[in-house]
C-alpha cells in the first residue's frame, strides 16, 4: 500500500523528470500553472448536528494544476498533472490525490500522436466511449484514414493504482479501430476491443471477459441528409462459468434545413450483448422520431415520439412497452412585444405490461418579459400521474411554480443586480388523501464595480415545507464576493474570493433534528 508520502514523492520526481528532459532538450517551455486553495471553517450546532454534510472544524481545499508544452524538430510535447488535497468530508477523506496524469508526443503535423496516463479515445457507442487509464497511438494516414490502438485499465481514479485504500474492479482492455474516408460522402470504420477484469473488490463480484467487434458508418446523399449507423456483436464469459453473446444495432437518419431539423432513430440490442466501456441498454428495440418545424421567424413547432419495448427473446413472463410523445411551440415577440417570449409543451410517459399501467401527463409554460427596466421570468408545471399495478390504483398531481423579477441599474461605478425571486411546490395523493407543499421566497442583490475589479452578491430568504407528518422551516443567507487584484494581474484570471453561507432548519413535531450550520470558505486562484 502506497502512503501518502510515497505518492507524494511520486509526484515530485515526475515534476523533475520532465524538468530534466526540458533542459535536455534546450528547448522553451510554454508552461500553465492554475493553482487553487481554499480555507474552510464550518460551525454546525443544534440538537439534529449529527445529520449535517458538513464537518464541523477547519478544513483545506486545493487544486493545482501543471500543464507543459514543448517542441523539438518535428515533435511536440505535452505534459500535464492534477493534484487535488482536500479534507472536507463531503468531498474526499484523503488529503492528496491525483486528479490528472497524462504525457503525449505527436508530430508537427499531428499525423501520430501518442499518449500515457489519462486517455480518451473514442472508438464507438458500442464498442468503447470512456476513458483509460493507459497508452493510446493514432496514425492519421494522408489517405483519409486513421488507425487507433488503446491498452490501459478502467481505473475511475489513480489512487485505485497507488492506494489499497481506494479499491475498484481491476479491468484490462486493449483495442484497435480503423475509420476510412471513402469519398466525401462515405465513411466507414472498423473497430476491436477485448476486456478482461483480473481481479474484483469483494470475494462475489462478477468478473467478466468481454470481446467486442464494431462497425460503424456515415453517409450523405445530399446536402442537409445524414445517414449513419453502428452495429456491434459482442460475446462475454461470466466468472460464474456462464456465457452469452449478442448484437446490437442502431440507425439514425438527420436531415437539418432552413425550415427545421428532422431525426428518426431506430436501435436494436439483444438480451445477450454486454459493453464493459461502451453504452447500451440490452434486451430493447427503440424507435424515435423529431421535428423541429421553423413555422415563421416568430413561431416554432415541436414534435418528438420515443417508443420502446423488451423482452425480445420471450424469456421474462410479459413485456414492458414505453411511450414518450412530445408536443410544444414557443413564440417570440408575442402580443407584439420586443422582449416578449413563452413556450408550451406537453409531454406523455407511459409504462405498461400485462399486469402494470403507469401514466405521466406533464404540461408546462413558460413566460418572459421586460416591463422598463424590470425583467420578469415565469415557470409553471402541471404533472397528472396515475399508476396501476395490479388491483393497487394510485393518482398523484404536483404543481411546480417559480417567478423572478429582476432589474440591473447603473450608478456611477456601481452595478446593481436586485432579484426576487418565488417558488411554489404542491402534491397531492388522492389515494393515500394526503398533501405535501413548499414555498420558497428570497431576494437577492448583487453588485459588480468594474473598475475595482469586484464581483459580489448575497441572498436571504426563507423555505416553508408542509408535510403530512410535520413542518420544516429553513431560514437561509448566502454571500459571495470575488475580487481581482492588480497584483494577480500578471496571472491569467487570479483571483481572490470569500464566500459565506448560513441555514437553520427547525422541524415543527420533532425539535431534536433541528440544525444550524454556518459556513465561511476563502480561497485564491492563479494561473501562469
Amino acid at each position: 500500500m502506497f502512503k501518502k508520502t510515497s505518492i507524494f514523492k511520486l509526484y515530485v520526481l515526475c515534476f523533475i523528470l520532465i524538468y530534466v528532459f526540458i533542459a535536455a532538450v534546450n528547448v522553451k517551455a510554454d508552461s500553465i500553472v492554475l493553482s487553487e486553495v481554499e480555507l474552510i471553517s464550518n460551525d454546525v450546532s443544534g440538537p439534529g448536528a449529527n445529520n449535517s454534510i458538513l464537518n464541523d472544524g477547519f478544513k483545506y481545499n486545493g487544486n493545482f494544476n501543471y500543464t507543459n508544452r514543448n517542441e523539438m524538430d518535428k515533435y511536440n510535447f505535452l505534459f500535464n498533472m492534477g493534484l487535488n488535497t482536500q479534507e472536507d468530508r463531503i468531498s474526499e477523506e484523503q488529503d492528496l490525490l491525483i486528479s490528472r496524469l497524462k504525457a503525449s508526443i505527436s508530430s508537427k503535423d499531428n499525423s501520430s500522436v501518442f499518449n500515457i496516463g489519462d486517455t480518451f479515445e473514442y472508438f464507438d457507442q458500442y464498442v468503447l466511449n470512456s476513458s483509460l487509464k493507459g497508452i493510446s497511438y493514432k496514425y492519421n494516414s494522408p489517405n483519409n484514414g486513421n488507425f487507433k490502438f488503446v491498452f490501459g485499465y478502467d481505473y475511475p481514479r489513480w489512487e485505485n493504482i497507488f492506494n489499497d485504500d481506494y479499491q475498484a474492479v481491476s479491468r484490462k482492455s486493449w483495442g484497435m479501430n480503423y475509420n476510412n474516408r471513402q469519398n466525401e460522402k462515405f465513411k466507414w470504420g472498423l473497430s476491436l476491443l477485448k476486456t478482461n477484469d483480473e481481479k474484483g473488490v469483494n470475494d462475489n463480484d462478477i468478473l467478466y471477459d468481454n470481446d467486442i467487434y464494431g462497425f460503424n458508418w456515415e453517409y450523405y446523399p445530399i446536402q442537409g441528409l445524414t445517414v449513419k449507423g453502428s452495429s456491434a456483436y459482442g460475446d462475454t464469459e461470466e466468472s460464474e462459468n456462464s456465457s452469452f453473446s449478442g448484437t446490437a444495432h442502431k440507425i439514425k437518419i438527420f436531415s437539418n434545413a432552413k425550415e427545421g431539423r428532422a431525426s428518426i432513430d431506430y436501435e436494436r440490442v439483444e438480451p445477450g450483448f454486454k459493453t464493459l466501456l461502451g453504452s447500451a441498454t440490452a434486451d430493447r428495440v427503440k424507435y424515435k422520431g423529431s421535428l423541429l418545424y421553423r413555422y415563421s421567424e416568430r413561431i416554432n413547432y415541436n414534435f418528438d415520439y420515443i417508443y420502446f419495448y423488451d423482452n425480445l427473446d420471450g424469456t421474462k413472463s410479459s413485456t414492458t412497452y414505453y411511450h414518450k410523445p412530445g408536443l410544444g411551440v414557443s413564440i417570440r415577440h408575442i402580443f407584439n412585444r420586443r422582449y416578449a417570449s413563452t413556450s408550451f409543451k406537453y409531454n406523455l410517459n407511459k409504462k405498461e405490461s400485462d399486469d402494470m399501467l403507469v401514466k405521466d401527463n406533464r404540461y408546462t409554460v413558460n413566460y418572459r418579459d421586460r416591463f422598463k427596466l424590470l425583467d420578469m421570468r415565469i415557470s409553471m408545471s402541471y404533472s397528472d400521474q396515475e399508476s396501476e399495478l395490479g388491483d393497487d390504483l394510485k393518482k398523484e398531481d404536483e404543481l411546480t411554480s417559480n417567478i423572478s423579477l429582476s432589474t440591473r441599474k447603473t450608478i456611477n461605478k456601481y452595478i446593481l443586480r436586485p432579484t426576487l425571486r418565488f417558488g411554489y411546490f404542491n402534491n397531492d395523493n388522492e389515494t393515500e388523501d394526503s398533501s405535501n407543499s413548499s414555498f420558497e421566497k428570497s431576494f437577492e442583490l448583487g453588485l459588480d464595480i468594474p473598475e475595482s475589479r469586484i464581483n459580489s452578491s448575497i441572498r436571504f430568504g426563507e423555505k416553508e415545507d408542509n408535510r403530512e407528518e410535520e413542518d420544516i422551516r429553513k431560514l437561509f443567507a448566502n454571500f459571495s464576493f470575488y475580487y481581482r487584484p492588480l497584483f494577480l494581474e500578471k496571472y491569467n484570471q487570479g483571483r481572490i474570493y470569500l464566500r459565506l453561507k448560513y441555514n437553520d432548519l427547525s422541524y415543527s413535531e420533532n425539535s431534536d433534528k433541528d440544525i444550524r450550520e454556518n459556513s465561511i470558505s476563502s480561497g485564491i486562484t492563479i494561473n501562469f
